[in-house]
Formats: C-alpha cells, sequence, structure tokens
C-alpha cells in the first residue's frame, strides 16, 4: 500500500523497525488497515455526488483551509448544500472544521485526494 503513495516511503521509517505492520499489532481495535482505507470506508458512505464533490478538492492547493465560497464555487451548491456537504464529510471524518464553513484536510487526506486526482503533492515532490 506505502508503495502507492510516495509521500508515505519517506514516513515509514519514523515509524522504527516493523514499520506499518507494529503500528497495526499495536493497535489491533483499529479496523483498518492504513489512513487510505479508512478514507475509502468513508467515501463508501457518501453518495456519488457528495464522493465527486470530495474528490474535485485535490485542486486546492496543498495545507490550504478551504472556505465555504470556494467549497460553493467548486460545487455549483447553494449555500445550504454547501454547508450540507461539508457536514456530511466533518462527520465522517474525511475532513475538519478549520473556522466558519471553511475545512480542511489532513495529510492523509491530501494524500489520497492528491493520488486519485493523479496530482503530486508539494512536499512530495
Amino acid at each position: 500500500m506505502v508503495a502507492e503513495y510516495p509521500c508515505l516511503e519517506s514516513n515509514e521509517p519514523a515509524l522504527g523497525e516493523g514499520g506499518l505492520d507494529k503500528v497495526r499489532a499495536q493497535s489491533p481495535e483499529h479496523p483498518h488497515d492504513s489512513p487510505f482505507h479508512a478514507i475509502e470506508v468513508g467515501l463508501a458512505a457518501l453518495d456519488e455526488t457528495t464522493r465527486v464533490r470530495y474528490l474535485w478538492l485535490a485542486v486546492v492547493p496543498d495545507d490550504m483551509p478551504i472556505a465555504s465560497a470556494v467549497q460553493r464555487t467548486l460545487w455549483g451548491t447553494s449555500d445550504a448544500e454547501t454547508l450540507d456537504t461539508a457536514e456530511r464529510l466533518i462527520g465522517l471524518s474525511l475532513a475538519e472544521r478549520v473556522g466558519d464553513g471553511a475545512i480542511r484536510f489532513h495529510d492523509s487526506q491530501l494524500d489520497y485526494t492528491c493520488a486519485r486526482a493523479g496530482r503530486t503533492r508539494k512536499r512530495c515532490g
């Protein structure tokens, strides 16, 4: 799985001997093999329209809070629809709230959306 996401290759040694396998063994209650699996589980819980909206967020520059006006423009939605979509993403831990209507991705979420979009993140390049 790590090989599919080159950004993680440089981070795995920081986990020490055993890498991701050791982390999994120490956290048997965690149901997902990787952060990407957890993201895919969240995406599977969304309807197709919301799933596509989530992936469209890959065009936003890395680590930039995504203001509700940006969300609305990207998605072509009303204020209410924008808020509803953002709340669904937050509720499934696919994004986090960072201000009045703004959301952002964690690094693993950025890696996932960039990989799906065929875009390389700056910190990886």
